[in-house]
């Protein structure tokens, strides 16, 4: 009987992704990119997560999003990103960081190629434009 179960969920998975085209793995994909992306996350071990090939899972990401899985992976990451800048005075490597780049230099890129300003810019902008939102100064431990 749990063999039989069993079998039925696994036809029954794969009826859902034939029938939405894909969409549901892009779907748990895209939960597993929201749960990690301040990780070190590449494609193989989202595939790997959602049990399917990275080729294929590369396939239906430029299908149904729209774009490669990396460009998502970041602009998702400078999204969250712009609101720390927004909202509090870390440091902008300390920002990076919490947001899965490794690296100042190249979340400093990034940052400028997706929203067009320097994240320093970028903050500088939000605070004029916003400075009741910002804090006036952190929190103590």
């Amino acid at each position: 009987m749990q063999d039989l179960l069993q079998k039925l969920s696994c036809e029954t998975a794969e009826l859902c992704r034939s029938q939405f085209g894909g969409s549901l793995v892009i779907r748990e994909a895209l939960l597993y990119i929201k749960a990690h992306y301040n990780e070190d996350i590449e494609l193989k071990k989202i595939s790997d997560a959602i049990h399917i090939t990275p080729a294929y899972l590369s396939v239906l990401f430029k299908k149904h999003v729209g774009m490669n899985y990396l460009d998502y992976l970041n602009r998702y990451r400078i999204d969250r990103a712009s609101e720390d800048l927004a909202h509090s005075k870390k440091k902008i490597y300390q920002i990076a960081r919490e947001n899965g780049f490794k690296d100042e230099k190249y979340f400093s890129n990034v940052f400028k190629k997706i929203a067009g300003l320097s994240p320093s810019e970028y903050r500088t902008r939000y605070y004029k434009q916003n400075p009741a939102d910002f804090p006036r100064s952190e929190p103590e431990d």
